[in-house]
């Protein structure tokens, strides 16, 4: 309707075509146009924002990056599945319980020592009680100081001792692992100075990575340049190998 100055025949005729196109539209209840258009708005923006991350996915620096962290990230997990084992398998662990001295030939001489009887500096060999878990066993031999495992590998080699006197007295004490008859794999010393008040404790700890060999025999020995007791109990001083399943 372009004016009012028209028949009523074209007045018809507009009214007409203003029901068709509105019997179209369907409203079941009051809408608000404003409340309308504000959506529409929204709308158009959250579309906005959608056609640039789709444009994302083809060509930015993010896909790029994703894709090589998927890939990145697959490959650790085929690594993790292809592990069988741990680092770690079976311990070997003693305590000590007494103590023979050691002649120049390596053989045991005297009477067995008992665990508070303070070193010297002539080295002694250590009576061993295993409170292992070990899956190949061990053999314990000549007067239970020495022990031979069957099976050869690495393993991880922890000496933790505790050490006590009441003289004020400065002491150098060693304790050793060794192999054979006197190849020292391991050595682990302190130097302590007492001040005589009564009885003083020291904590000596070593870990080291360590090769042994099945049929080949190993033992602890240990001396003082002034004295000094290795305390035997158990809760105070370990011996542990601990079997490694990789080798470095």
């Amino acid at each position: 309707m372009s004016n009012n100055s028209h028949g009523l025949d074209e007045e018809e005729v507009e009214q007409d075509e203003m029901l068709a196109k509105l019997n179209l539209i369907t409203i079941s209840s009051a809408k608000n146009l404003e409340t309308m258009n504000n959506s529409i708005t929204s709308n158009e923006t959250v579309g906005t924002t959608n056609t640039a991350n789709f444009a994302m996915t083809n060509t930015s620096t993010l896909r790029t990056y994703a894709e090589a962290t998927r890939t990145l990230a697959n490959a650790n997990q085929s690594a993790i599945l292809g592990i069988t084992s741990g680092l770690f398998s079976d311990a070997i662990k003693f305590t000590i319980n007494g103590a023979f001295a050691i002649a120049g030939d390596g053989s045991l001489t005297g009477s067995s020592l008992s665990t508070t009887n303070p070193l010297t500096t002539t080295f002694r060999r250590y009576v061993l009680q295993r409170t292992d878990t070990y899956g190949s066993d061990i053999t314990l031999s000549d007067s239970n100081t020495k022990f031979t495992p069957n099976e050869s590998g690495t393993y991880l080699s922890i000496i933790s001792y505790e050490f006590y006197d009441s003289a004020a007295t400065t002491k150098t004490v060693s304790f050793d692992l060794i192999e054979g008859t006197s190849s020292t794999l391991q050595t682990v010393r302190a130097t302590i100075t007492g001040t005589g008040s009564g009885f003083e404790y020291h904590r000596v700890n070593n870990t080291m990575v360590v090769t042994l060999t099945a049929g080949t025999t190993y033992f602890y020995r240990a001396k003082s340049t002034n004295a000094g007791v290795i305390n035997a109990f158990a809760t105070t001083t370990n011996l542990t190998l601990i079997k490694m399943t990789k080798s470095f």
